[in-house]
């Protein structure tokens, strides 16, 4: 008999922005939401009665490599998360519905709607990735050209998950896509957000405007995501927000009781020299705005977010001595918490992905004269490093 390693196929579901569905929104299995008219009815769709079978006599599956590779370098993921959650799994043999009742978490990821086009990510996330998508995929055999959009339009039955206790909301950007705003104004209309702990990804520029609703639930997860300090948060977000207005954000916040604010920074080749910097916002500048306290757990998690895809974008592909120095500096800081970087430096010591080098010098060259922005003025460590050099070398299309 099989053993489970995971209860993300028993008690959660994850609708996913491309009208998909899979049991978590770490697993790369997902299937098609084309004839299911709503949410209940997408908890027993035969591919998922299916893979809970394969899941609970194979585990872990292929298919949940993003957590097995977390785990791996002892970075928490959502595995970890959903055997956390107190419900027991009670099943012989892995096959059979799952009564909508049964659920407890959804991760819901309803649009693509964003504000934003981050560098590390895509069309498959982010609407304002539709245009420069499209032209890297014109220049680039490894860009994919965007997804045609397909709009989740599934009844978002409520009435059905009497249990319901935790919904994640991810984008795009959730406090910008009005279907998932619509969505939490149903949460509070039904009197489902006195039970719920809502947890929203987000940039955090349109949080300030969203507080009412916000203050509804019984408890609120704010995960603030930021992928750099200074200058280089507007270059790895795209450039139309700084970072002076991050800090203005979680005053804002300071007098929701029901509130708990964390963050998610992206660890990738482009901000490896900034981890100190962001290391220190959160411990010295941030940590002090909040109406509770972080941990040394909370600041480690913040970093836990490591780049898996795309792969020309991971901290592996940067030259052995940019990464080096990397390291030094990163070994070199003193925080008033002491962070375990131990996932971080095993990538920084790793052999280099030679391959995954070349796609990201081609695919940063390209996107800077499509945005007239430049990676070596942006980081100067760049600069000083033989990245100046090889990144001169490519030949790219205009």
């Amino acid at each position: 008999m099989g053993q489970i390693s995971c209860k993300a196929p028993w008690v959660g579901l994850a609708v996913r922005s491309d009208n998909t569905i899979a049991a978590c929104s770490s697993s790369s299995f997902s299937t098609t939401l084309e004839g299911v008219s709503s949410l209940s009815q997408a908890v027993n769709i035969e591919a998922l009665k299916t893979y809970r079978t394969n899941h609970f006599t194979e585990s872990p599956l292929d298919s949940c490599h993003v957590c097995t590779k977390r785990n791996a370098v002892d970075v928490r993921s959502l595995r970890n998360v959903f055997n956390d959650l107190p419900d027991a799994i009670k099943t012989e043999s892995g096959i059979g519905t799952v009564d909508p009742s049964r659920i407890v978490l959804l991760d819901l990821n309803l649009s693509t709607q964003c504000n934003l086009k981050c560098r590390m990510c895509s069309a498959v996330r982010s609407s304002g990735w539709q245009s420069d998508q499209s032209f890297l995929a014109s220049q680039l055999n490894f860009v994919a050209p965007p997804p045609r959009e397909t709009p989740v339009e599934l009844d978002l039955d409520l009435e059905k998950f009497p249990r319901l206790r935790f919904v994640i909301l991810k984008g795009g950007e959730p406090l910008f896509d009005k279907t998932a705003l619509n969505f939490m104004e149903r949460m509070v209309q039904s009197g489902l957000s006195k039970n719920v702990t809502l947890t929203i990804y987000t940039n955090g520029i349109f949080a300030k405007k969203k507080l009412e609703i916000l203050s509804q639930f019984k408890k609120l997860n704010l995960i603030f995501s930021f992928e750099a300090t200074g200058g280089l948060y507007s270059y790895i977000r795209g450039g139309a927000y700084r970072f002076d207005s991050f800090t203005e954000t979680l005053k804002a916040f300071q007098h929701l009781e029901n509130i708990h604010i964390s963050f998610m920074y992206t660890p990738q080749a482009y901000n490896v020299f900034d981890l100190p910097d962001a290391a220190d916002f959160i411990i010295e500048t941030a940590n002090p705005l909040l109406n509770h306290k972080l941990a040394l757990k909370d600041v480690q998690t913040s970093f836990s977010n490591i780049l898996i895809d795309p792969a020309y974008l991971g901290i592996d592909v940067l030259p052995d001595s940019v990464r080096q120095e990397a390291l030094k500096r990163l070994k070199s800081r003193k925080h008033r918490m002491e962070i375990n970087w131990s996932g971080i430096e095993q990538l920084l010591t790793k052999p280099q992905n030679k391959d995954g080098y070349e796609k990201f010098l081609k695919f940063t060259k390209l996107l800077d004269q499509r945005r007239s922005e430049n990676v070596l003025e942006a980081i100067p460590a760049f600069a000083e490093s033989e990245i100046a050099l090889d990144i001169k070398k490519v030949s790219v299309g205009t």
